[in-house]
């Protein structure tokens, strides 16, 4: 009975203990969630306030965007060298510096530099993938997962509608303020709750590779972001797409040849990651693309389409969006219990699919586009985890921050093309026929997502590996 009662005390210890680490972690993820969202609404107010144009004022979420798509593969493996909790403690220290920076810059480029030190705090979401994955049993991870994208989902909401009140009735400082403090409270709740074991790599950081996938990133990215501005055949854009493609060969080629590559493209054979990466690819260009497309659209004042809203009226669309996003992420860990992931991704690559597709052809009614917002955040709520799953479960320990920061790399990447795609439709058509511009708009991010369920259709039809417990096993490398 003693014995018994001993067993008893240590497994409820041990779920404590699990429980506070999965606190600790996703108090973090909610100042990112905050940090990338809050400004989206609010950025003409930040341009007037600058005194800057419209096109300058782009860069306070430019420079977040670039940095963090540059950042995050290299801090994810950096964590799965030099450790996991070491790395989710420098990438806490660099966004709420980089919030404090910003908070308090007379100017626009001290402001773009504090968003860029946020920007590299990106990783924060691999890294947390990783920590879970060394931390929790392998039947908890799922569900854990699906929480993870959960709070990410309606903090993201949280910003995206509190934006507008926060700027008016608090100041514009406690855009930054607010996230930086929850990224201390993480700080603290990491330092004491999560464990300090060694890595379970020896590797070294590779750093050409490093230098080279940070300027074909850049390049790449600022191409996309900028060929609207500086125009599509100028010979800017030609440079940056030069410098792109040819960084990307070199550094393809000193992966290949490295016995310590950076991001091992050779993960790329294993058929569930290298699904995973093409789907979170594609539904990026989707997800970013609503983004940018639904609020222009529910902000036209034209009396043959659009609402005319305001910009936080507009937000509870989003709104609507990320609570079917946080919904579906708490249900998806115990949908993925009972089903495979293949089935649960293209149901809801479908859903989204249908949605833009009901965006396109049914948005004359406020509570239609509301309903339909809905039903597109269910969509993307189930798969995002249902995706991450797969990548965490199908790699080695050692690489689970790797694989988990590109795939969430590929997501951004996606997502600035998707953007950009947006934003030319609405750009050629502004002239002739406005309406159509939309309505195109929504059906490419429909295809966009339609692509994804079919490449959905290739994950294996079996369920992943163990990836067993780690809790007291030395490899764990937190």
């Amino acid at each position: 009975m003693v014995e018994v009662d001993i067993n008893v005390d240590e497994a409820a210890q041990h779920a404590h203990a699990e429980r506070r680490i999965v606190i600790a972690v996703l108090t973090g993820i909610v100042a990112y969630a905050l940090l990338q969202s809050m400004l989206v609404p609010v950025l003409p107010q930040i341009r007037d306030r600058l005194e800057v144009s419209q096109a300058d004022a782009a860069w306070v979420l430019s420079g977040f965007l670039l940095a963090s798509a540059v950042c995050t593969p290299i801090l994810g493996r950096l964590g799965d060298i030099r450790g996991l909790k070491n790395c989710y403690l420098f990438a806490l220290a660099c966004l709420s510096l980089g919030a404090i920076v910003a908070a308090f810059a007379p100017n626009l480029t001290l402001t773009v530099a504090g968003r860029i030190m946020q920007g590299v705090g990106g990783a924060i979401i691999p890294l947390a993938y990783g920590i879970i994955r060394a931390v929790l049993p392998r039947e908890r991870l799922p569900g854990v997962i699906g929480l993870v994208g959960g709070v990410a989902g309606i903090s993201h909401a949280t910003g995206t509608v509190l934006a507008g009140v926060i700027m008016e009735y608090l100041g514009y400082q406690v855009l930054y303020l607010l996230p930086a403090l929850c990224c201390v409270v993480s700080g603290i709740l990491v330092a004491i709750a999560v464990p300090r074991v060694r890595p379970a790599t020896t590797r070294r950081l590779n750093v050409p590779a490093a230098l080279l996938l940070a300027i074909w990133l850049g390049a790449g990215l600022v191409a996309v972001s900028q060929g609207a501005v500086w125009g599509w055949t100028s010979a800017q854009l030609l440079i940056a797409i030069g410098v792109t493609v040819a960084c990307a060969i070199l550094w393809m080629v000193t992966e290949l040849r490295s016995k310590n590559p950076l991001i091992d493209v050779r993960m790329m054979r294993n058929r569930p990651v290298a699904v995973a990466h093409a789907v979170s690819t594609l539904t990026g260009f989707s997800l970013f693309g609503v983004f940018a497309l639904l609020p222009a659209y529910l902000q036209v004042d034209n009396e043959d389409f659009g609402f005319g809203l305001t910009g936080t009226a507009a937000g509870f669309f989003l709104l609507a969006l990320s609570l079917g996003m946080f919904t579906m992420g708490f249900v998806s860990g115990r949908l993925l219990r009972f089903l495979r992931s293949r089935k649960v991704t293209v149901a809801g690559t479908s859903v989204v699919a249908m949605s833009l597709a009901g965006m396109a052809f049914w948005n004359h009614s406020p509570a239609t586009v509301w309903a339909l917002s809905l039903t597109l955040g269910l969509g993307f709520g189930v798969c995002f985890p249902a995706l991450s799953t797969v990548v965490v479960m199908s790699v080695e320990l050692s690489d689970t921050a790797q694989a988990s920061g590109v795939n969430a790399n590929l997501r951004t990447v996606g997502g600035a093309i998707g953007t950009a795609a947006v934003t030319l439709i609405l750009t050629m058509t502004s002239t002739s026929d406005a309406y159509l511009g939309y309505v195109i708009g929504f059906l490419v991010l429909s295809g966009a997502a339609a692509g994804a369920a079919l490449c959905a259709l290739a994950l294996p039809r079996h369920r992943h590996g163990s990836a067993t417990s780690l809790r007291g096993r030395q490899q764990a490398h937190l």
